[in-house]
């Protein structure tokens, strides 16, 4: 590698490991690059068009290397590691770029009740027409409602309290819930195989 081109890269920590990237990539693609199978979940994010960052599916956790702000010296912790100061609310990773020093967590437990969070919302708004959709098999809303997805509603969520009634009632109504779902996959699966058997 030339002396230039090793210039123009960075390290970077992403979930406890150190990474070289170059100068000025987003997160997305630097988690990419880190290899191993990792990837922040994504829709609304392409690597050859302007960042929009409306989809929120790609929150990360971020932290950066603290200073003091009197001194500018490094803050170190009782290791005399230096100490790292997180976000308290995830990022999103298409609109951040990497910086020397950057600590990203992709699966902390932020991340994860984040992402669960915006595959809820995308569901609920999302018509129910998956068996008879073009994308069936080959849906990125699937996938990742499956990787990332609570199994769950929030609503749905009982306390102590309540009746014995009502919690026969809500267990109905999650047993038929992932009944459905699971009959949509199926009826998904069906036409994807469908699909591949010719006429």
């Amino acid at each position: 590698m030339s002396e230039n081109a090793t210039s123009d890269l960075i390290t970077i920590n992403i979930d406890g490991k150190d990474v070289e990237v170059p100068k000025g990539i987003n997160v997305i693609e630097a988690v990419k690059m880190a290899g191993k199978g990792k990837e922040v979940p994504h829709y609304c994010y392409h690597p050859k068009l302007s960042i929009a960052g409306n989809c929120r599916m790609c929150l990360v956790e971020m932290g950066m290397p603290m200073r003091d702000r009197a001194t500018g010296e490094a803050v170190l912790d009782e290791n005399g590691s230096q100490k790292v100061g997180w976000m308290p609310k995830p990022t999103i990773g298409c609109a951040t770029n990497a910086a020397p020093g950057m600590h990203i967590k992709t699966g902390s437990p932020m991340v994860k009740e984040s992402r669960n969070g915006v595959t809820e919302f995308l569901l609920i708004n999302h018509p129910l027409d998956c068996p008879i959709c073009d994308q069936a098999g080959e849906c990125r809303l699937q996938e990742f409602s499956a990787e990332h997805g609570r199994g769950y509603s929030p609503s749905a969520r009982v306390s102590g309290r309540e009746s014995r009634s009502m919690m026969n009632a809500v267990s109905f109504a999650r047993v038929a819930s992932a009944l459905v779902r699971k009959l949509r996959t199926m009826m998904c699966s069906a036409s994807w195989i469908a699909a591949l058997i010719p006429h």
